[in-house]
Order: C-alpha cells, then sequence, then structure tokens
C-alpha cells in the first residue's frame, strides 16, 4: 500500500498547512518515505525541506486510510511538539501559501486526525465549539447518494427502489436530530460503528429465530459479518504494529 507521513504542528487551536500549487487543496507538511526511511527521519526531513524547521520531538497520532489520486493510501501523522527555526515556504514551486488554520478548515483527513488525538487536550469553550461543527465539506461526499448509485456486476441497482426508500426515511430522521446527513468523514470510527451494528443484528435476529420467525439464514450473515469485522481489525492492527 502506498504510505505518507504527516506533521502535525499546532499553535493554541489551529494547525500550521500549506497550500498545494498543483490543486490548491491545504495540506499538513509531509511526504512519501524513501525506500528504508523509517517514519521518523522521512518526517524530519520533509519538514526542513517544506517548512524550513528541525523537528525536536515527534510523538505518533495515529493513521487514516484516504483516496489519492484514484489510489488507496495510508498517511500516518505524528505531532511535533517543538522544533527549532521560524516556518516558511521552502519549495515555491510546490506551496502557494503557508497559514494556520482552524479545524474545520483543514482537509476530512486532517480534521478527523485533529478531532481525535489532538481536540481532547483544547480547552473549552473552543474545544466545545469545533466539536458542535457539523462535519460536512467539499471533500466529503454523501454516503446515501453514493450508495443509491451503486451497481452490481451485472448492471443492476445494487439497492432496490423500496430499500432506497426506506434508507432515505433514515437518512432523514438522522438530519433532522443530528443536524447534518452521513457524510464519507464525520469524526467517528467507522469499524466500531460496523461492528455494534453486527453484534446488535445478531442479538435481535436470533431474538426473531426465539420467536419462532424464520430469520437463521439473516441471524447467521450478521455473525459472519463480525467476524469479518474482527478479523479486519486484526489485520490492520498486526500492520500498524509492524
Amino acid at each position: 500500500m502506498n504510505t505518507f507521513v504527516s506533521v502535525v504542528i499546532q499553535s493554541g487551536t489551529k494547525f500550521l498547512s500549506l497550500r498545494m500549487v498543483r490543486d490548491n487543496s491545504w495540506r499538513f507538511a509531509g511526504g512519501k518515505p524513501a525506500d528504508g526511511e523509517s517514519d521518523y527521519a522521512a518526517l524530519t526531513r520533509e519538514a526542513k525541506e517544506e517548512l524550513g524547521i528541525d523537528c525536536v520531538s515527534l510523538k505518533y497520532l495515529g493513521t487514516v486510510k484516504v483516496f489519492v489520486d484514484g489510489a488507496m493510501w495510508e498517511g500516518r501523522y505524528y505531532v511535533c511538539g517543538t522544533y527549532l527555526g521560524v516556518p516558511s515556504i521552502q519549495e515555491p514551486d510546490k506551496h502557494a501559501e503557508m497559514a494556520w488554520l482552524k479545524p474545520e478548515e483543514l482537509r476530512p483527513s486532517e480534521w478527523y486526525v485533529v478531532k481525535n488525538y489532538i481536540l481532547h487536550d483544547i480547552d473549552a469553550p473552543e474545544a466545545a465549539k469545533v466539536q458542535a461543527l457539523p462535519t460536512t465539506n467539499a471533500e466529503s461526499e454523501d454516503v446515501f447518494l453514493n450508495l443509491c448509485s451503486q451497481v452490481t456486476f451485472d448492471g443492476k441497482p445494487l439497492v432496490s427502489d423500496k430499500l432506497k426508500e426506506r434508507l432515505a426515511a433514515r437518512i432523514d430522521y438522522g438530519e433532522k436530530k443530528y443536524g447534518s446527513r452521513l457524510m464519507t468523514y464525520n469524526g467517528r470510527d467507522v469499524l466500531l460503528d460496523m461492528e455494534q451494528e453486527a453484534e446488535d443484528g445478531i442479538q435481535y435476529s436470533h431474538q426473531g429465530v426465539m420467536q419462532g420467525h424464520r430469520v437463521a439464514h439473516i441471524r447467521n450473515l450478521f455473525i459472519q459479518a463480525a467476524e469479518a469485522i474482527l478479523e479486519l481489525k486484526r489485520a490492520e492492527a498486526a500492520e500498524k504494529s509492524k
């Protein structure tokens, strides 16, 4: 899998970002490690090349998987607690601007990292205001609309019209309850949500079996789904530990 590393530099409730020349997107400093290069070495090199600073302390925050230019990338994020020098643009051919951005101004993957690994350390009331903001932005996509556009291998709609109606009703309910629709990035652990829903499905469907409903095959599908999610989480944990 393609990998990159990013350095998170924080000042109060803002985070240092660079605007890319090629697509005008804002991103943390960082890049792809060279062959055999450690994350620490790659980050210190990238910080020097892109910002002109020397990172003194780096702490691992978390890993996020994102699609970039049609390919899956694994991004590993580190916070730089102390650095030497004054950050400035070092590669004007790559970066058009440098700025300290608020969490809600960050790209979705970086917003996710900030919210889940840093935001809890920010004092209220600023943190409370940030956490109350909707997570939708230009880079997020409506999950329901994307699902409705999916087709099977033989070209048939993945979701039937009847099920679309029921899903649409649930989406509308969720939008009224939470103030926003379900988007690609919502700041939650999607695998944990899936795991909990599958486990609920196991118990409810077995309750149906006990009541005499012919739903044993559905219960078994929920069990398979829950086991598959657990196996995926174990595999991802093993990858991170390497």
